[in-house]
């Protein structure tokens, strides 16, 4: 619980931090769409699963700082989930979430690296084809990323893991979503 603070603490310095650097800035922040593949599994003990392979889509917001550090914000619809096995029968999770990332981002020319945390707002869960009510409606997650711009071109790999249980009312066997992600993004220019 002491983790969870500190990182929602963490994303509220860097949101007003973005907020005071747009203040400051005389150019507005660069708006990005974004869409790729999603490859997300989940870990639950020593359950044997089955990644399930998605898309993801959205925009994200670019703010610079300094010339080599920026905010990275923004909303991506991620699609999540695994297959398990659980005695001798499969289970299938579709797991479709709202992402809300907050990272810091180190620019090095057209090299990237960038590390944060997300807010994922679930928006439908299904077990076997069926409505699910036993999953959280919103977790927090750790990103860590590294990509290449060139032009208004970018492409990157993301890597995520749930920081808090995605279950409801489970205290034995914690369940996690980890999902990674690549993509292309189109940086629209600042005026």
């Amino acid at each position: 619980m002491k983790t969870i603070r500190i990182l929602l603490a963490l994303v509220f310095v860097l949101v007003l931090c973005s907020v005071k650097a747009q203040d400051k800035s005389d150019k507005p922040a660069s708006v990005i769409f974004t869409a790729g593949w999603s490859f997300a599994d989940l870990n639950q003990g020593n359950l044997s699963t089955d990644a399930r392979s998605g898309f993801y889509i959205g925009l994200r917001r670019d703010i610079k700082l300094f010339p080599t550090l920026h905010i990275e914000t923004g909303a991506l619809y991620v699609q999540k989930g695994a297959t398990r096995e659980l005695n001798d029968s499969r289970e299938e999770f579709e797991l479709d979430y709202i992402d809300i990332p907050a990272a810091l981002k180190l620019k090095l020319g057209g090299l990237y690296a960038l590390g944060g945390v997300s807010g994922n707002v679930r928006l439908s869960s299904k077990i076997g084809g069926e409505k699910a009510k036993g999953i959280q409606p919103f977790s927090l997650s750790s990103t860590l990323g590294a990509g290449f711009k060139f032009l208004m071109f970018s492409i990157d790999a993301r890597w995520n893991h749930t920081l808090t249980d995605i279950l409801k009312d489970n205290e034995d066997d914690r369940m996690f979503n980890s999902y990674f992600l690549i993509g292309l993004s189109y940086n629209f220019h600042r005026r």
